[in-house]
């Protein structure tokens, strides 16, 4: 709507939300340093198309997938029988179905080792983040994760209100992204460090 609506003004750019607010911030900080850099407008504009690394949802709870219609009242009822997580991928600006866990505290363990595992080489400026959405046992679960991740650091992110109000409080995003020395100061101003 905002494109159609701002078509022809040349000073303002809209930028198409395919990431979680957090990662959208590291973008804009990384246009910034292009534009100051002496990039081009146009060239600099081609930072909010590239791809993040994988980034996974694992809702603690499956009230607010309910609630949104994602998933049966009886499908909740037998996931939390059988504990089972599912978990869901965010690509492209968009939540697809990556698999099943069981047990939450398992699942997240288990895939931020795949998620360490399938990366490309890592640098140190390739950080791995847990974007929280209010998880009472944050602090436990970044420990947990950095224990068994091995890194000597981990941030958590707070998840923003538009999101968690459909993955639930409790549920957790992980990902490990590049995050380059100019910006991490900035980009790390707000997150947790574990």
């Amino acid at each position: 709507m905002l494109k159609t609506i701002y078509a022809d003004n040349k000073k303002i750019y809209i930028i198409e939300s395919k990431k979680l607010s957090y990662l959208l911030i590291r973008d804009i900080l990384l246009f910034q340093e292009a534009l100051n850099e002496g990039q081009s407008f146009d060239k600099a504009t081609k930072i909010f198309n590239q791809e993040n690394a994988k980034l996974l949802l694992i809702p603690e709870f499956n009230d607010a997938l309910v609630k949104g219609g994602r998933l049966t009242k009886p499908a909740a009822a037998m996931a939390r029988l059988f504990r089972i997580v599912p978990i869901i991928q965010f690509k492209e600006g968009s939540l697809i179905k990556y698999g099943l866990g069981h047990v939450f505290r398992k699942t997240i363990v288990k895939q931020a080792l795949d998620i360490v595992k399938d990366y490309k080489k890592i640098t140190d400026d390739d950080y791995f983040l847990i974007i929280n959405a209010d998880n009472k046992n944050i602090k436990e679960i970044a420990l947990e994760i950095k224990n068994a991740i091995n890194f000597k650091e981990i941030y958590v992110i707070d998840l923003s209100v538009d999101i968690t109000i459909h993955t639930g409080i409790g549920a957790i995003c992980l990902t490990l992204e590049n995050i380059p020395a100019s910006i991490k100061d900035e980009f790390f101003k707000f997150a947790t460090k574990y």
